[in-house]
């Protein structure tokens, strides 16, 4: 699957590559073994080749290879929520997710079921509930899972308002779904719609990096460049200005910009000394330096 972590577009490979996996799993038949090729199918078959239906059933009918136990299945139950909630179908996300993690309520596996299933109903308003979910793993075992749940939950809790029906916060939750679903003209629309009409609101940055993040996945390199100009030119000293200056930086340097993704590395050491983007700031900026 090294073809889909470089966010490849070529039809032809990603046709080539379908097939391969038909071929597989069609001369091995299906089995425990194959658990792997079976997701990795499906996932290339919702998230790539429009074909979301198809890897739906996919992964049901995978259900039934024979000598798959419990974890097996929840792992494929795993992927089915993922792609339903990619589709629009979020109830049948949510209800997947609650299954999962009533059936191994104290395993990691379990507490990403939950984590998602909170995800699933911050992305559609519910965010009391989502809060409550998002609360009960901050104390996961899994380092990871309790930093995503505590991070979303500081999201919601600090950016309120503006009034009584919390817009601001479900716009930009919408917003984020849209992204998630690749929908990406309709994400901006709505991240602009929020900038517009709040422009003071706190959780403007964050409305930034998100439109940095959708522009760079479509390979719009200088419309990601402004997105991360208007938060740091705008808000200096800002809660996410050292994040922006350090992805400025990654940026200006694929872009071949040496000198002003220096310029970008040096604000961060002298600005934001306690960063955790320090580090690797001094390492990057004494690398382009040439010592």
């Amino acid at each position: 699957m090294s073809i889909l972590k470089n966010n490849t577009t070529d039809q032809q490979t990603l046709n080539t590559l379908e097939k391969d996996y038909l071929k597989l799993l069609k001369d091995l038949k299906l089995t425990p073994q194959l658990l792997t090729s079976v997701i990795e199918l499906a996932h290339l078959k919702a998230y790539y080749l429009n074909k979301g239906h198809q890897a739906i059933e996919l992964l049901v009918k995978s259900q039934s290879i024979k000598g798959l136990n419990t974890q097996d299945k929840n792992i494929l139950k795993l992927e089915l929520a993922d792609i339903q909630l990619f589709l629009g179908h979020h109830w049948q996300a949510i209800l997947l997710y609650a299954q999962i993690n009533k059936s191994t309520p104290n395993s990691s596996l379990g507490h990403e079921a939950k984590l998602k299933k909170a995800k699933a109903a911050y992305f559609t308003g519910e965010l009391k509930w989502a809060q409550a979910q998002l609360d009960a793993l901050k104390g996961s075992t899994s380092k990871l899972i309790a930093n995503d749940a505590l991070a979303l939950s500081r999201l919601i809790k600090e950016n309120p308002g503006p009034d009584s029906t919390n817009w601001a916060i479900k716009q930009y939750a919408q917003a984020e779904y849209l992204a998630l679903r690749r929908l990406d003209s309709l994400a901006i629309e709505t991240l602009e719609t929020i900038l517009q009409k709040v422009p003071h609101h706190s959780i403007k940055n964050h409305c930034l990096l998100k439109e940095y993040h959708i522009y760079l996945r479509n390979n719009h390199n200088t419309k990601a460049l402004k997105a991360l100009n208007r938060i740091i030119n705008k808000n200096p000293h800002n809660l996410l200005e050292d994040r922006a200056l350090f992805l400025r930086a990654n940026l200006l340097e694929s872009m071949q910009q040496k000198e002003k993704a220096m310029e970008s590395y040096k604000l961060i050491l002298s600005l934001y000394p306690q960063s955790i983007f320090v580090i690797e700031s001094r390492e990057r900026y004494r690398i382009l330096r040439g010592n």
